[in-house]
């Protein structure tokens, strides 16, 4: 089968290799061409999209803008070349546009909704949360009381792991039987309602919404840092934040960051595991 990838960060580069460690015909895409260059460079896209079986779209795969992530390619030029019978792999894809591309007879999947992606990932993300923990924050980790927002996929792998580095690891939800799922695995929990923030010297949120508002902003100390894993545009309200000078940082796609080449990996074994045959 022939595989054309599509520029992205690091791991659109270790995705593609191990594609061809698995016997791929696999074509990666270069970066953005300069403007004189431009109508070419989007005619040679085309002509590669039309002779490829499969397609590996970014990680996310689209702007807000309904552009592919990282090329001069919208969803709409996308569309146009391509025909019944090819797969397109792509992350984070919003259900509209799944459904547009599918309206050319496409198979459209989207590698972050498998559930065996979703936990590996977890683990990227937990590290490289850390990462930039220690990187924003003055003093050691261990002398820190700590709050993670969420205990689902990511929550609860970043808790697990902040056990043996920090003070005191607290996880918060809004739901009951959430807590009650992170008390019964040695954790101390609390109703985000009941939220002591003040408590905290670095809070990271795991929660795919609006869950730090102008209400909590104010209670929380002054030297806390905030660590956004949220999808964009993040949970926090960050205007609040830099009002109140607390430090609050949105950090998406740490997998691509931090662990490139394992992430790239679990990619591309999603993608062989998903290809319904082959040629």
């Amino acid at each position: 089968m022939k595989f054309l990838v599509f520029a992205g960060d690091l791991r659109q580069e270790y995705l593609a290799k191990r594609l061809k460690e698995m016997n791929h015909d696999v074509h990666l895409l270069s970066g953005k061409a300069d403007a004189k260059e431009e109508k070419a460079y989007k005619r040679g896209i085309q002509e590669l999209i039309r002779e490829s079986d499969v397609l590996v779209l970014p990680t996310p795969s689209f702007t807000p803008e309904a552009m592919v992530r990282g090329s001069e390619l919208s969803l709409a030029e996308l569309s146009e070349d391509l025909h019944e019978g090819q797969i397109v792999f792509g992350s984070v894809i919003r259900k509209e546009y799944a459904h547009f591309l599918e309206q050319k007879g496409v198979k459209v999947h989207d590698m972050m909704a498998s559930e065996e992606v979703a936990v590996r990932n977890a683990v990227a993300t937990a590290e490289g949360a850390i990462a930039e923990a220690i990187g924003l924050t003055l003093s050691n980790l261990h002398d820190m009381n700590v709050l993670v927002i969420g205990y689902g996929r990511c929550g609860s792998v970043l808790a697990q792991k902040l056990k043996g580095l920090c003070r005191e690891v607290c996880v918060s939800a809004r739901r009951a039987e959430v807590c009650t799922k992170a008390d019964v695995t040695g954790f101390r929990s609390v109703l985000q309602k009941d939220c002591e923030w003040e408590r905290y010297n670095l809070i990271f949120n795991t929660v795919p919404a609006m869950v730090l508002r102008e209400d909590e902003i104010v209670r929380v100390r002054k030297d806390c840092v905030i660590i956004d894993l949220a999808s964009a545009p993040g949970g926090i309200d960050y205007e609040s934040c830099e009002k109140l000078g607390i430090t609050a940082k949105l950090c998406s796609a740490l997998p691509g960051k931090y662990a490139p080449e394992t992430s790239g990996t679990i990619l591309a074994e999603e993608i062989e595991r998903s290809i319904p045959c082959r040629k």
